[in-house]
């Protein structure tokens, strides 16, 4: 009881760790800011187109509905419609912060292999066949993932059952964000499953920290390149350690 204990609080800890480790290493906070910055530009972008329609288009609309463009109504109507905005954003950001960091998670998730501990053998040179082979285990694990996530979904309508619909939620999540270095070493869909078998307790530690992290509007967006960090350096160090 003692070891899953440690090892689930080593797991929960992992943000932690894994935002003192980025802290320490420049390369792997470039990579994360690209895609916070490039969804913070999108945004700027709508902002500003979207502020000049309300202060001069909005005011053209209303008028030609036979409205006062300068009573009340339009600045009511005005700040409800940056009200819906700023919620919009709140929101939306982190979902498309999400899209947006995906080209970039594998680049992350490889650079951060060098400064992980213990020390992740090198993964094998690629060529044609290996790269095929690394994309077909990549779609059979979003696959998979996604019908699990569909069958925690359904689940977490039945009363009992939706306590597994959650444990199975918060390993998926888990699995999302170990799978980069696994995949990189060719191992398969079912040597993933095993690995959240292995090393459970920690791997439930790792996914209920970041469901927590994730549920933050806006600044969830900052830890997406945080778990794929920790999950390179779990998947390191459940290895070695044999955490349970």
């Amino acid at each position: 009881m003692k070891s899953r204990i440690t090892s689930f609080v080593f797991g929960f800890s992992m943000p932690l760790r894994a935002l003192r480790l980025m802290m320490a290493n420049p390369k792997l906070l470039l990579w994360a800011a690209i895609p916070f910055l490039l969804t913070s530009a999108l945004y700027i972008a709508f902002f500003v187109t979207f502020f000049q329609w309300i202060s001069q288009g909005l005011p053209i609309w209303m008028q030609s509905l036979g409205m006062d463009p300068t009573g009340w109504v339009i600045g009511v109507a005005q700040a409800l419609a940056v009200l819906i905005a700023l919620l919009s954003t709140a929101l939306s950001f982190s979902a498309v912060a999400s899209v947006l960091a995906s080209p970039f998670n594998d680049f992350l998730a490889e650079a951060a292999e060098a400064y992980v501990y213990p020390p992740l053998p090198a993964a094998p040179p690629g060529s044609w066949s290996r790269t095929a082979r690394l994309m077909a285990i990549d779609m059979a694990k979003n696959f998979a993932a996604l019908a699990l996530t569909a069958a925690a979904l359904l689940l977490s309508w039945i009363p009992v059952l939706n306590i597994a619909a959650f444990a199975l939620a918060v390993l998926l999540l888990t699995f999302q964000y170990v799978s980069y270095p696994q995949t990189r070493r060719g191992e398969t869909l079912r040597e993933g499953f095993r690995f959240l078998g292995r090393h459970f307790f920690c791997c439930l530690g790792f996914g209920i920290a970041h469901l927590l992290l994730f549920a933050i509007p806006i600044v969830s967006a900052i830890f997406v390149p945080v778990a794929v960090v920790g999950g390179t350096a779990l998947f390191a160090r459940a290895r070695a350690e044999n955490l349970r």
